[in-house]
């Protein structure tokens, strides 16, 4: 179905400089599992999400693609 505000999903980050999937700076290598975010806002016509991290509230993703969620966590 599509995702609701307040929904909880993995994501994996993409580098906005590189495109690949973003490095986990406690293992130096891209993250395997999503990290755990919340859907701030919905933007069905683009079928978009805003998340925000659970782990770090100040970092948030925008314009995620309801595809690159990794199921809900």
């Amino acid at each position: 179905g599509e995702p609701t505000v307040g929904d909880l999903y993995y994501y994996v980050p993409i580098d906005p400089k590189t495109k690949k999937p973003a490095i986990d700076p406690k293992t130096k290598k891209p993250y395997k599992k999503g990290l755990e975010c919340e859907v701030t806002a919905v933007d069905a016509k683009k079928k978009t999400v805003a998340l925000k991290n659970m782990a770090n509230e100040k970092v948030k993703y925008l314009g995620v693609a309801w595809d690159k969620l990794q199921g809900e966590a």
